[in-house]
């Protein structure tokens, strides 16, 4: 019973800036062009435009982690043949093993 009543009043929040927020994010996520969005994917574009930031940077260290990975594994290779692709974003680097047909 205790338990019931405190979880309902830490339910409401101390102050209202984190809902006026929400609802400010909302009305620019919502436009008059776009009112025919469904709840969930309203609450996947909330999500990924406050949490922009933080994944860019989780982005950036594994970007940075798999780049080292690569060059690793590169200068360890004797018997790939290995092809870097360009793109204006991206420079990928593709090890192509040999396969023995049994």
């Amino acid at each position: 019973m205790l338990s019931s009543i405190v979880q309902d009043l830490y339910a409401i929040p101390a102050s209202n800036t984190i809902v006026e927020r929400l609802f400010s994010s909302l009305k620019n996520t919502v436009t008059d062009r776009r009112t025919s969005l469904a709840a969930e994917k309203i609450n996947k574009l909330l999500f990924l435009q406050k949490n922009l930031v933080c994944l860019r940077r989780i982005n950036e260290q594994i970007s940075t982690s798999t780049e080292s990975q690569i060059k690793r594994q590169l200068s360890t290779s004797k018997d790939e043949n290995t092809y870097i692709v360009e793109n204006e974003d991206v420079t990928m680097i593709t090890p192509i093993k040999k396969i023995k047909k049994h």
